[in-house]
């Protein structure tokens, strides 16, 4: 990939993360684990309802039914536009991105002092 030169690493050159956030904070940021097996899911009664019976399954089809007739599958392409002379490296976010390999896009983001 190609990224530039003054692009800092993850944490920055200039002290880290330590440098940006009270010892409180970072103390909190290292005591957190996340939930064990993932997030919570709690499905809603509706939904429910809608999975498990057979009144919920119609209705459900009727709404994707409805929503093909009354709002059809919009066929619009995605356009991106760069003017090449508007200083684009200059500020705080530099994002390049490659239209025919995703993988090879990339964002520098910069500490604004």
């Amino acid at each position: 990939m190609d990224v530039p030169p003054d692009a800092d690493e993850a944490g920055g050159s200039d002290g880290g993360i330590e440098a940006d956030y009270d010892p409180e904070v970072l103390a909190l940021l290292d005591a957190w684990e996340p939930p064990p097996g993932g997030p919570p899911t709690m499905p809603t009664r509706l939904v429910t309802w809608r999975r498990t019976s057979l009144a919920g399954a119609v209705m459900a089809g009727m709404a994707f039914g409805l929503r093909e007739v009354l709002e059809p599958e919009r066929r619009d392409q995605v356009v991106i536009e760069v003017d090449a002379g508007a200083g684009q490296d200059e500020g705080p976010l530099v994002l390049r991105l490659d239209p025919d390999d995703p993988a090879g896009s990339w964002c520098v983001v910069r500490r604004v002092r």
